[in-house]
């Protein structure tokens, strides 16, 4: 890592994290040492594909970013599951570089109707109705 950080910009930098939230903490201690930003907390949503769980990349003043490799969603070809994932995680690195990419794969609207989306929308969906009909009362109580 002092090799890299110190010869190769950091907008060219990209890390796989192949570690759960503990290693990952390990890691963020020893790369603090070369890196003039402290790394992005672990977010505990990581899933991940196999044993990769998130891509760590940089832009050209430090700033970490860390993308998950969440493959839920996402159609997956048979014997290349990051494939999608990759193309999703890697896509602000690409355009940062100025590199022609293949864009990210159609995510299925499955994706936006996970269980997880649900329980935050649906308590977002019953304030606004209940606006709306209270709005709509008083619109026809006057």
């Amino acid at each position: 890592m002092k090799t890299i950080t110190r010869t190769v910009p950091p907008e060219k930098i990209v890390f796989l994290i192949p570690y759960g939230a503990k290693e990952y903490l390990e890691f963020c201690k020893a790369a603090s040492q070369y890196l003039p930003r402290a790394l992005p907390m672990y977010p505990g949503w990581i899933s991940g594909a196999g044993t990769l769980r998130a891509v760590l990349h940089f832009d050209s003043d430090w700033t970490p970013y860390i993308q998950s490799l969440d493959v839920r969603g996402f159609k997956v070809d048979k014997g290349k599951p990051l494939v999608a994932p990759l193309r999703v995680a890697l896509q602000p690195v690409a355009k940062r570089l100025g590199v022609v990419w293949i864009g990210p794969p159609e995510i299925p609207v499955r994706k936006f109707l996970a269980k997880r989306d649900l329980i935050m929308v649906i308590p977002l969906l019953l304030i606004i109705a209940f606006f709306l009909s209270s709005l709509v009362l008083q619109i026809f109580l006057r």
